[in-house]
């Protein structure tokens, strides 16, 4: 074998992200054993995960047994009175072809008792600089580029959304619920990918079928309306950089000269 390919493969070796390094100490063992009795979305924590869904794992996994609390930051995010009847999480390794369509299935019901289901889309974060925790290798791909004013469609995360537009759609016309949307939650910094929900949800008719937040919204809004998560947001700003709206983070975090604010939800 060459020895230019020997070396590919131990670069791409150490590249991998190891489950263990991605998910946040204090859930590990809840997630291993969540998906264990997955029936339809097994996975190990011997598997390797996709950046946005270990965010999404680290941001909503904490959160999933609250359910009156989710009912709360849900029912106003979405505009109505709303109760959780189930908040599931999906996940698939490194392995797979594809990354999964949502990350996220919450099933609900309203005071006029129609049920819905809120598929939500976690996009990767923006990360400071140097990776911190993961001591190096978990680094972000470089942001895309804003789409064009004129050409605002040019933006490759287009079928992503595309992809879960259509699933939120065909669910609904199947009858699975009266009402099936579509949320997609992003790093508030992304300034490319908060102009594109815009984008997007200037091509759909006015039908409450897209919502667009982002993780420091939700931290800030969770504060006041979910039970606390000791470590919990303490994790997601030195891993990820995420604060709520607002908050003052720490100076050794705040060191590296990169504003959270960069965009409000």
């Amino acid at each position: 074998m060459k020895s230019m390919c020997i070396l590919q493969q131990v670069v791409a070796m150490e590249r991998r992200l190891p489950s263990e390094r991605i998910l946040w100490d204090e859930i590990r063992d809840e997630v291993t054993a969540y998906f264990e009795q997955s029936q339809v979305s097994p996975w190990s924590i011997e598997d390797d995960v996709y950046g946005a869904q270990g965010l999404a794992l680290n941001f909503f996994f904490p959160l999933r047994g609250d359910r009156r609390g989710l009912s709360r930051l849900l029912g106003l995010l979405c505009g109505r009175h709303l109760t959780v009847d189930a908040f599931e999480l999906t996940c698939r390794g490194r392995t797979a072809t594809h990354s999964p369509v949502v990350d996220v299935v919450v099933r609900m019901g309203d005071s006029h008792a129609e049920q819905s289901v809120l598929l939500v889309k976690c996009m990767p974060p923006l990360r400071d600089g140097a990776a911190r925790a993961t001591g190096g290798d978990d680094r972000p791909a470089a942001p895309p580029a804003a789409p064009s004013a004129d050409e605002p469609v040019c933006d490759v995360r287009v079928p992503e959304l595309a992809r879960g537009q259509r699933l939120a759609e065909h669910l609904e016309r199947r009858g699975t619920a009266e009402r099936v949307a579509l949320a997609v939650v992003y790093d508030n910094r992304d300034v490319s990918l908060a102009d594109l929900c815009t984008f997007w949800r200037g091509t759909r008719a006015v039908d409450d079928r897209f919502h667009a937040w982002t993780y420091q919204q939700l931290l800030a809004m969770a504060g006041s309306m979910m039970a606390d998560v000791p470590g919990w947001r303490a994790f997601l700003s030195h891993r990820y950089g995420i604060t709520a709206i607002g908050a003052v983070r720490p100076h050794a975090a705040a060191s590296t000269g990169v504003s959270d604010q960069c965009r409000s939800a």
